[in-house]
This record gives C-alpha cells, sequence and structure tokens, in this order.
C-alpha cells in the first residue's frame, strides 16, 4: 500500500534526495568529529573551565569581604545553590558565544580553503554533508554547556555548601547570654543555622519534631524551652529542594534554545561566503533578538524571538530567574503555562527552519 507523506515532510523527503540522500553521511561525522577536536575545541574548554573557575572564586571572595561580622546567619548568599546558578549562567553566556563563532566561521573557512570540495567528491552527498554539520551544530553547544555548568557546580561546591534559603532574624531584644547558647547549641549538635531554620519551620507547619529531623537527615536533638523566642533562629525563605528544582528546571528550560542557536550559526555560515560575515550576523542577531530586544516586542512566541530564552544572555533565562529566587527575593514573578510553552516552541520552530533553510541554500550553493 502506497503510503502519502504530509507535506512537511515530504518537502524534507525531496530536499533530502535532491542534494543526493544521505549518502556517506557516517563518514561525514566522522569526518566532522575529527576535526573538531583538530579546531579549537580543547582551547574552548579550558576557556569555560577556567572561566568559571574564576567567576565561583569571585563570588566566594566578595561573600567573605562582605560578612566582616564573621555570622554565620548570612548563609543566603553563601549557598550552592544561587552561586551555582549565577557560576553556571556566566559559562553558558561563554559557551553561546563560542558556539557562534565556532559554527559559523567552520564552514565558510572549509569552503575558502576548498577542503568541502574533496568529501563531496568521495561519494558523500551534499545532503549527507550537511546532515552531518546538522549533528556538529547541536553537538558543540551540548558539549560546551554541559562542560559549563559541570565545572561551575565543582568549583562552586569547593567554596560554599548547599542548604535551604533563609534570611535573617529580627530580635527585639538582644541578649548576649541567649546569642552565646544558641552558638554552643549549634557547636555541640553539629548543626547549621539554615537546617535548624528548615526544621524550625517544618514543626511549626505541625510535622513531628523527630520526623522532621529524620526527613531533614539530621541527628536527634531537643530544643531548650524557651529557645524560640530567645535564640535568633534565621527564618526559612525557601527549602533546598525548592531551590533545586528551581535551578534544574532553569537549566532544562534553556536547552532548547541553546541547540536552536548552533543550527542558526550553521544557516548562516551557509548563506555567507566570509566568515567575518557569517560570525557577525550569527552574533549581531542572538545580541538583537536576546538582549536588545524590547520586552514587548514578539512576546517570546514567534520563532525569531528564541534568542530571549537562551540560559545565558537571554533576556527571559530561565536560569536567572532561578538565580533570583536562590538568592531570596520576593519580587521574582513565576512563568505563566504559556511563557513555559513559548520557550520551547519558538526554538524548536527555529530550528526546524534553519534545518530546512541549510540544507535548501547548501545543496544549490557553488563550491
Amino acid at each position: 500500500m502506497y503510503m502519502r507523506w504530509p507535506p512537511t515532510l515530504r518537502f524534507i523527503k525531496n530536499t533530502i534526495e535532491f542534494g543526493g540522500g544521505l549518502r556517506g553521511f557516517r563518514r561525514a561525522v566522522c569526518g566532522e568529529w575529527y576535526a573538531l577536536w583538530r579546531r579549537r575545541a580543547i582551547y574552548s574548554l579550558l576557556l569555560l573551565i577556567v572561566a568559571t573557575l574564576l567567576r565561583a572564586a569571585a563570588a566566594a571572595l566578595w561573600e567573605r569581604a562582605t560578612n566582616t561580622s564573621g555570622d554565620s546567619l548570612q548563609a543566603t548568599h553563601a549557598n550552592f545553590w544561587p552561586r551555582f546558578a549565577e557560576a553556571a549562567r556566566f559559562g553558558l553566556i561563554l559557551a553561546e558565544v563560542l558556539t557562534l563563532v565556532i559554527v559559523s566561521g567552520n564552514l565558510p573557512r572549509e569552503i575558502a580553503s576548498a577542503s568541502v570540495r574533496d568529501p563531496l567528491t568521495r561519494r558523500i552527498s551534499r545532503s549527507g554533508f550537511m546532515a552531518a554539520k546538522w549533528v556538529l551544530a547541536l553537538f558543540i553547544p551540548l558539549l560546551f554547556g554541559f562542560v559549563a555548568v559541570c565545572s561551575a557546580a565543582l568549583w562552586s561546591r569547593c567554596w560554599f555548601r548547599p542548604g535551604p534559603i533563609v534570611d535573617e532574624p529580627i530580635l527585639y531584644l538582644d541578649d548576649p547570654d541567649a546569642t552565646l547558647a544558641y552558638q554552643e547549641f549549634l557547636d555541640q549538635h553539629d548543626l547549621r543555622p539554615e537546617h535548624l531554620a528548615e526544621w524550625y519551620e517544618m514543626t511549626e507547619n505541625g510535622t513531628d519534631p523527630r520526623e522532621a529531623q529524620r526527613t531533614l537527615g539530621l541527628e536527634p536533638f531537643t530544643l531548650p524551652e524557651g529557645a524560640r523566642e530567645s535564640w535568633p533562629i534565621p527564618f526559612l525563605v525557601r527549602s533546598e529542594r525548592e531551590i533545586r528544582n528551581e535551578v534544574m528546571r532553569g537549566l532544562i528550560g534553556g536547552l532548547p534554545s541553546l541547540l536552536a542557536s548552533g543550527l542558526l550559526a550553521l544557516t548562516l555560515s551557509v548563506l555567507f561566503g566570509s566568515v567575518l560575515l557569517a560570525v557577525a550576523s550569527s552574533l549581531g542577531f542572538v545580541m538583537l533578538a536576546g538582549v536588545f530586544l524590547p520586552p514587548g516586542l514578539g512576546q517570546g512566541s514567534t520563532w525569531w524571538a528564541f534568542p530571549i530564552w537562551l540560559p545565558g544572555m537571554g533576556q527571559r533565562s530561565t536560569l536567572e530567574r532561578a538565580q533570583r529566587l536562590a538568592d531570596g527575593y520576593s519580587d521574582v514573578v513565576a512563568l505563566v503555562p504559556s511563557e513555559v510553552a513559548a520557550s520551547w516552541q519558538a526554538p524548536a520552530i527555529a530550528g526546524l527552519l534553519f534545518l530546512l533553510l541549510s540544507q535548501l541554500a547548501f545543496v544549490r550553493k557553488p563550491l
């Protein structure tokens, strides 16, 4: 029985067949993989690792310089989760720039040096060659983003400890004896103020004290009588589970736009024959649509506005929002379901258009 292809899939199928099918696709991918590590990929990865190290170290130095009193209650900005999100966002900004520069400058450089003609004369079709470029354009942002996030997590963990987000207590009567007893109690039971604040909040909401201790993984202890009124126990702003989920959701929410940026760079590298023009147009498009776009224009739902969802430099970066939440800001507006859908739909539509446009332009491009 003859199967009729849907119009969109039939158009993709005809486009690929016009370029000679996917003949030689595996060999083209192997060649791209070999060339990737022969280029600047190693230096780019080292740059990402060093950059996230310096960002995490700067955050640690700033926290120690501002917390001159040595008060252990100032645990919000010294928490792992906001500083990890901050270092990861810094590394992702650099990863996005490196992706645009490397991917957009790759093909024009190969065409200028006539190295593209060699694989095309060895039974590798144009469609197969461009499909290998697709794989490279999707792999590079994934690789750079993964290294940036992992190195940010590693370096942030060296200086900061994870835990809930707390705020300073407001005491009407500052009792030095109560504060001293509070510090001795923390040292005796090996407790951190933020964990005690989370336990206190759970017991205030009706949870059994022993059950709350088991849930948080704390050693059994009993709060002395009158401690709730006189001890400077911090206020719980958000639990560690809430912050962890928000940061992970922020990282995942920026993944589609990160992948689409690689396909954008590849498409512009096909359209422009100059390395300078391809790199400048890629960076210019992302900066204009993602950074300098007026907030009310496009609302992030149109396909060309996908850069505003980039996890690093995007105006509506979900990772930046998660960082602000982890820092304890109360004016952060939650994303509505339509915005969450737009952060996935806009990059998906843009990526599909870039795939088709790059294939159509390359199969007709004189080399």
